[in-house]
């Protein structure tokens, strides 16, 4: 048997197995060498490539190695047994030793965060409260949160460091949230105006600012029904105001606040009047978020956003305010608590935006004229207690006795002369096919009829708001009449006849300018006025160049300007832009204006464009004159002396009262 088995290579493997010398590291190497050269290959032991101190359970038993692998090692894997490891004595006592370590570090941080969470619920408690209580800070504390800022940002900001913890405690949150509503409740119990805005907790201010709104640009540019306005103002209900429309107020009355130390510092004092207005337009624009444009105080406050920016120089920004309000108007169907109040905005709007549109030239994008809104003949225009007070500052000691204020009448005449300048917009821009003689002449008469209606008060008024409405007639009339002195087909008597009619205008609207810097300066006005301003000093020295009056009408023009530049930004770009057309037309600008302007005057074009949408406030007379009849100018001046002949246009008499 042993030769046989010698035979078939047994005997040499189990001999080789137990006395060939460094058998034990063929085993430990995982596989053996084959003994002569017709034997059977040896079998070959699987290793892993890695091989871990802390084997698997299945793995232990078997006394095979073991990769260490988690959840599953890869015999046990092979094999689709489970696999389970014991922890090792000493892992599990270091394991314990960092666990309790790691507790150790946490406890003491939470240790730490509770010392500051009762420090900060302290100090919110002693300061955020206190001031409340105290009024200190109060309204900015309900400006921040209206804004939309935590409870612990406004702690911060009233001198918690930054690095405070996160979270308030329920106990001091509800706390907080208390005295808030104790404060914002003390408000309307108070009928504090504060109530309306969080950007000053200076009351009188609030007020002041209001006074100046109603003064000198509500009877202007009436957006709302004064009455309900104050009412709803005053008892800090949100039936006819609401906080955006209070900030935006303030934020246009900051352009004629002027401050009672602007004599002595008058820098500084505008800087901070500057900070005052940007804050509450950062108010506004916060109120603003998420509301419903279809709300009639939203479309009030938009309006007046036009005022405002159109003021800092801002045109196309404001352009789009007024077009958001106008398109809302529009879509404004729903039933209204006062159809009278709501017709009044309604009316203050469209006729805000022809009135821009008239300036810049443009097609109004709205649709349909004012005066459709609002029937004037259900409207008591001439109220006993309508009075207008002379006002600019607290403790102002002009005496200045109360005049009939006559302003919804105003509004009244505003909306149908703005009607007709609605209607010579379309005319001059959108027509289809060329101007005829005949229908400029119905445009003229229009403007003539408007006037010769105005009853014999309105004509002796000096509110402002009655002087702005006869410089607007007055420059209406001037952009009617100077596009046909361009026509190359005008004879010499045509000519003549169309430069009488358009200097009597500027003349005219010249000396009602000067009337309302006289009473009123310049620095208390609307910013539309700037541009009737420019408009009418313009063509007034374009075609009479050589008159001895040219200076003194350049002076006019940039001295008010530069009055008005401490109010409104909208004067410096409308003072270039006038100095270029006086370059145009050579015409030299004195020496000392020049120097009083200053370099901060220059713009550059796309500056001038931001100020107006437009590069110039002229006419574009390029645009025009296409859409005019060649011989418009003077079958013009045929009608109308065939009508003055009739006696139906008694332009003399109308042009001199």
């Amino acid at each position: 048997m042993a030769s046989d088995s010698s035979q078939y290579g047994f005997s040499d493997r189990y001999q080789t197995s137990e006395s060939t010398p460094g058998s034990s590291s063929a085993v430990q190497g995982g596989s053996r060498a084959p003994v002569g050269g017709g034997g059977l290959g040896a079998r070959r032991r699987k290793v892993p490539e890695s091989v871990t101190l802390n084997a698997c359970t299945n793995c232990k038993r078997a006394r095979a190695k073991c990769d260490g692998a988690k959840p599953q090692c890869k015999r046990c894997s092979t094999r689709n047994v489970d696999c389970h490891y014991e922890i090792h004595s000493k892992t599990a006592k270091e394991h314990m030793v960092r666990e309790i370590q790691r507790l150790q570090k946490e406890n003491e941080s939470l240790e730490v965060e509770k010392e500051r969470v009762d420090v900060k619920n302290d100090w919110i408690e002693q300061t955020l409260m206190k001031s409340l209580e105290q009024d200190k800070k109060g309204t900015q504390i309900l400006r921040r949160l209206k804004r939309g800022h935590t409870l612990q940002q406004t702690a911060e900001w009233l001198g918690r460091p930054l690095e405070a913890i996160r979270d308030l405690s329920p106990t001091s949150a509800d706390k907080a949230d208390e005295a808030l509503k104790r404060y914002h409740s003390q408000f309307i119990e108070d009928q504090d105006p504060r109530y309306w805005t969080g950007v000053t907790s200076d009351p009188a201010l609030i007020h002041h600012l209001v006074r100046l709104y109603l003064v000198w640009i509500h009877p202007v540019h009436m957006l709302f029904d004064q009455t309900n306005f104050m009412s709803s103002f005053r008892k800090c209900e949100d039936a006819y105001c609401s906080a955006a429309l209070v900030n935006a107020i303030c934020a246009m009355s900051c352009h004629l606040y002027h401050g009672e130390n602007l004599d002595q510092d008058p820098e500084q004092a505008q800087e901070e009047i500057d900070y005052l207005r940007t804050t509450f337009l950062e108010e506004v624009y916060s109120n603003l978020k998420g509301s419903d444009y279809s709300n009639m105080t939203v479309i009030q406050t938009y309006a007046i956003l036009f005022l405002v920016e159109l003021g800092c120089g801002n045109g196309q920004l404001a352009t789009s305010h007024l077009r958001l309000a106008t398109e809302s108007c529009f879509a404004n169907q729903q039933a209204e608590r006062n159809p009278e109040s709501e017709g009044i905005a309604a009316l203050g709007v469209l006729t805000l935006h022809t009135c821009w549109s008239g300036f810049t030239y443009q097609k109004p994008s709205a649709p349909i004229s004012a005066t459709r809104h609002l029937n004037f003949d259900n409207l008591e225009l001439d109220r006993p207690d309508d009075l207008w007070c002379f006002y600019r500052y607290p403790g102002d000691e002009r005496n200045v006795t109360d005049q009939p204020s006559y302003s919804l009448w105003t509004v009244s005449a505003h909306a149908k002369l703005y009607d007709i300048i609605h209607e010579t917009i379309l005319q001059y821009c959108a027509h289809e096919g060329r101007l005829s003689a005949s229908e400029l002449l119905n445009l003229y008469k229009r403007y003539l009829d408007w006037k010769g209606n105005l009853p014999r008060a309105a004509l002796e008024l000096r509110t402002p708001h009655c002087l702005f409405l006869h410089i607007q007639y007055h420059t209406a009339l001037v952009n009617l009449l100077q596009p046909l002195l361009e026509i190359e087909s005008n004879t010499q008597e045509s000519y003549s006849y169309l430069l009488n009619l358009m200097n009597e205008n500027c003349i005219r609207g010249l000396d009602l300018l000067k009337l309302y810097r006289l009473h009123f300066t310049y620095q208390y006005q609307s910013p539309l006025q700037l541009f009737s301003t420019v408009h009418i000093c313009d063509t007034s020295i374009r075609f009479d160049k050589e008159s001895l009056s040219t200076t003194d009408t350049i002076r006019f023009c940039l001295e008010s300007l530069q009055e008005a530049k401490v109010g409104y930004s909208i004067a410096r770009p409308l003072q270039q832009m006038f100095c270029i057309s006086m370059a145009e037309y050579q015409v030299p600008i004195p020496e000392d204006l020049v120097e009083a302007m200053g370099a901060s005057s220059e713009y550059e074009p796309e500056h001038l464009l931001d100020a107006c949408t437009r590069p110039t406030y002229k006419q574009p007379l390029k645009q025009i004159l296409p859409n005019l009849d060649q011989n418009l100018g003077v079958d013009f001046v045929q009608l109308c002396e065939e009508a003055a002949r009739r006696n139906s246009m008694k332009i003399d008499s109308l042009l001199n009262s």
